[in-house]
């Protein structure tokens, strides 16, 4: 199993929670972000998951967090994050941004591994960098979000360089 998998089951519904949705995007109706979708239950499930492509909910079938959710949830499971709408906001932030680098880092190996390039170096390093809740940027705070991203582009250039 790919780090970069996820399983809906054990995620505490960031999808559901803080991604805003729009009809035209394939939902049956618009939901705002950090407003919970009005199919999930107290226990954190989607009530018509069984149900998705027949309630017109194709986003939600198409829809990845490349691996982000599990990774987030874990940096954060010694804490009641959920508990603290301030703290809750703030895993929220970091999941967005969290998310679009798993997207890169998935990408980015499954193209290495179609070129028969060994990607398990780089994404060992790339876990490093993600590796506590405080490495992790906020999506708001830009200059972080930045420097990460250029950080990453680097490394994933002279890994590139050195194994082509």
């Amino acid at each position: 199993m790919s780090k970069f998998d996820y399983d809906c089951a054990k995620c505490a519904a960031f999808c559901c929670i803080a991604l805003q949705f729009k009809e035209e995007d394939y939902f049956p109706y618009d939901k705002e972000k950090d407003v919970p979708c009005k199919h999930l239950d107290d226990c954190l499930s989607c009530s018509v998951h069984t149900e998705l492509s027949e309630r017109g909910y194709q986003g939600c079938i198409d829809f990845s967090c490349h691996g982000a959710v599990p990774h987030l949830t874990q940096l954060y499971a010694k804490e009641d994050w959920q508990s603290s709408p301030e703290r809750t906001q703030e895993v929220y932030k970091k999941f967005h941004f969290l998310r679009s680098v798993f997207e890169i880092a998935e990408t980015t190996e499954t193209v290495l591994k179609k070129n028969k390039i060994k990607s398990k170096p780089l994404m060992i390093e790339f876990f490093r960098m993600v590796g506590t809740a405080q490495k992790v940027p906020s999506i708001e705070d830009y200059t972080a979000c930045n420097a990460f991203t250029e950080e990453w582009t680097n490394k994933t250039r002279l890994f590139i360089a050195k194994n082509t």
